[in-house]
């Protein structure tokens, strides 16, 4: 049977499992049949702004219900007081029964965000991304409200609760009673929090899910120090994918980059599931590379954080910050009894004082086997005392590079 003869449920069955959209674009253009199959597979992701050019497709589905069946994903920007704009996403929410991911962006109105979210089928809903900092007991009763009645939640994102004096509230005051309750019916697989996430709403999130949590994203803060309450990852067993993150702010940090990365690594008890591992320590900064940037302390790791990888680590990616070519070589030999290590990527750097070169240390990735991705810079002196240079990290400094990325596939 030629496939234009099939059942249009058979032929819209098809397109729905065709992912790109260029692709459902040019299936709109085989036939008539197909044409009527394809096109509502347009409207599966929508992106809601204040600015009408990415708006259309949205406002097409909102116009024209009969394509609401196939939103999957809606990502939504909620900033703002506007009662005309917050009543159309009410709508939109309300028609698209069958998503199953919902992204917003509060701004500074998560109250009114979460009262738009009520609106919102949650029967099907399986990921949801809250990108706002809850900073009042309602605004968390709001939260834990529409947690509470999202069955199927298998991953999760929150930017923050920053609530003033949450340890001397009480659980009913604050929303904890009602978020304690809800996370007792999720097993999450994946989950995101910001900064200002503290230890308790973690440990309230995951309470149910020990052994289903398998991704973990989290924003590195300052408070990672010895005074703080670490996080306790020992009961994930099944927990593969770290991802840790942190924000610079340009004007007022003055830390070295990957203090807190190798607290967190040190103290978090990782389990022997975690398999990969990924930092982003300067994840909004290039490399200041115009041979005038006096901090260069800011790109350079401490010689700590490789030897505070677990050991269970097979795939590796440091992000933001650069290795000395002699750490990197000794953390490699470091290996060699017990090779766990896959795959690296690493920015690395080479002192004229260096024992090993870029090369030594592509050379001693291939020689374990492991496959790699090396960004080569050079740190030279610029002619001033070089005690002092090495001593503080002052403008004698500069950072010359990236060269040509030294990789290694693994092939001959």
């Amino acid at each position: 049977m030629p496939l234009p003869s099939l059942p249009n449920e058979i032929l819209a069955a098809i397109a729905e499992l065709v992912e790109d959209l260029a692709d459902i674009r040019c299936l709109r253009l085989v036939s008539r049949a197909w044409a009527g199959a394809a096109h509502p597979q347009l409207f599966r992701r929508l992106t809601y702004r204040h600015y009408n050019s990415v708006n259309k497709a949205a406002r097409v589905v909102v116009a024209r219900p009969a394509f609401a069946f196939a939103v999957k994903e809606i990502d939504v920007e909620l900033a703002g007081e506007d009662e005309d704009w917050h009543a159309e996403v009410k709508k939109l929410f309300s028609l698209c029964a069958n998503v199953f991911k919902i992204s917003i962006s509060p701004g500074d109105t998560p109250l009114l965000a979460l009262a738009t979210l009520e609106s919102a089928i949650s029967s099907k809903l399986r990921e949801l991304y809250f990108w706002g900092t809850l900073r009042t007991p309602e605004e968390l009763v709001a939260f834990a409200s529409y947690f509470n009645t999202c069955p199927n939640l298998s991953r999760l994102g929150l930017e923050g609760v920053q609530i003033e004096g949450l340890d001397d509230l009480g659980d009913d005051q604050t929303g904890i009673a009602l978020l304690k309750q809800s996370s007792t019916r999720h097993s999450l697989n994946a989950l995101s929090l910001g900064a200002h996430d503290p230890s308790c709403i973690f440990k309230l999130l995951t309470s149910r899910s020990h052994t289903s949590l398998r991704d973990l994203h989290l924003e590195l803060r300052d408070e990672h120090s010895e005074e703080s309450d670490p996080l306790d990852l020992s009961p994930f067993t099944s927990l593969r994918e770290l991802h840790l993150w942190r924000y610079v702010d340009e004007e007022f940090d003055y830390g070295d980059p990957d203090v807190g990365a190798i607290t967190f690594l040190q103290r978090c008890n990782a389990p022997p599931s975690l398999r990969h591992l990924s930092l982003e320590l300067n994840p909004d900064k290039k490399f200041g590379l115009d041979g005038n940037d006096y901090r260069i302390w800011r790109y350079l790791e401490s010689g700590s954080l490789l030897q505070a990888i677990p050991r269970s680590v097979s795939t590796l990616s440091v992000d933001g910050v650069m290795s000395e070519t002699d750490d990197v070589v000794n953390y490699l030999k470091s290996l060699a009894r017990s090779p766990t290590l896959t795959s690296l990527k690493l920015n690395i750097y080479k002192r004229p004082a260096s024992t090993y070169s870029h090369v030594a240390v592509a050379r001693e990735c291939r020689l374990l086997g492991i496959r790699s991705r090396l960004s080569p810079f050079d740190l030279v002196l610029s002619g001033v005392d070089v005690d002092e240079d090495q001593e503080n990290g002052s403008d004698c400094s500069e950072l010359e590079g990236p060269w040509e990325e030294l990789v290694w596939d693994g092939g001959y």
